[in-house]
């Protein structure tokens, strides 16, 4: 059977976490009304559409995988790229301007990881668009390069994203497969053959095939049975007392009302408080 096509208005996320146990947890900070009508708005419809859109499920499950590929190869990647750091950072040391300091990473992205990035890929403009939101003061070679990583792993992330966007109606075990050759494709275009080995390549499709299992174990494409799941509430409050009496009165009628919807379509439903430790 092929998956539904729907496509939704806004993107809908299954959940925040999701447990081996088959918990969907869905976390808001807070016990303000406006915020927990939006956590008990999320779980209800995210739990609705899993169980009815069985595309969903299936986008679910290669989110996740993309997901756990990526911090796969940032983890087995991060040591060489520490030591390309520490190369470039006494490159960098040399130049004072930043088109100097610009062409000496493309220069080291070619040289080192084997590709060639386009040219206006990398400017001044957008290294301070890039980090000004998340560390707004003078731009340094760290930052420079940190830019450029992370920029890396973006291209490689919404790459992935376009190979999961194959036929759906072929067999998924297929489907999988044709997916995992693409993930190393991509790797190796992006981040070049001296970072993906041959020997990285066996635990990228070792990987991706462990993952495979597991995930269709916890979100299966076609024998769904929303019994097996809890959709789960955590909500973070440093208040202390019962839930009963921490949540707001409309906010226990709207997560009565949610819950009432989410067991009608046969899942269980837990509320949990998550406390806040002082460091």
């Amino acid at each position: 059977m092929a998956p539904s096509t729907h496509t939704h208005a806004t993107p809908i996320e299954v959940c925040d976490l999701l447990t081996k146990e088959k918990q969907l947890v869905h976390i808001k900070d807070g016990t303000d009304s406006s915020v927990l009508s939006h956590l008990f708005a999320q779980g209800s419809v995210s739990a609705i559409t899993l169980k009815r859109d069985n595309g969903f499920r299936l986008g679910t499950k290669d989110k996740y995988g993309r997901a756990e590929i990526l911090n796969f190869l940032k983890n087995k990647t991060a040591l060489q790229f520490q030591r390309i750091k520490n190369k470039w950072l006494i490159e960098a040391a040399k130049h004072t301007d930043w088109n100097s300091k610009i062409g000496g990473l493309l220069a080291m992205d070619k040289n080192i990881l084997g590709n060639l990035r386009k040219g206006n890929e990398f400017t001044e403009k957008q290294v301070k668009e890039y980090i000004s939101p998340k560390k707004p003061i003078s731009l340094t070679d760290t930052h420079l390069y940190e830019f450029y990583e992370n920029y890396l792993f973006e291209e490689l992330r919404d790459k992935f994203t376009e190979a999961c966007k194959l036929d759906n109606s072929i067999e998924q075990e297929e489907r999988d497969q044709k997916i995992f050759g693409e993930f190393i494709k991509l790797s190796i275009s992006v981040l070049g053959k001296i970072l993906i080995t041959d020997s990285l390549v066996k635990e990228i499709t070792e990987t991706c095939y462990n993952n495979q299992i597991l995930l269709s174990q916890l979100i299966p494409f076609q024998k769904f049975n929303p019994s097996d799941y809890q959709i789960v509430y955590g909500i973070i409050t440093n208040k202390t007392g019962k839930m009963a009496d921490i949540l707001p009165f409309f906010s226990r009628v709207n997560l009565r009302e949610h819950a009432t919807r989410i067991t009608n379509e046969g899942y269980k439903v837990g509320v949990q408080k998550i406390g806040i430790v002082q460091m």
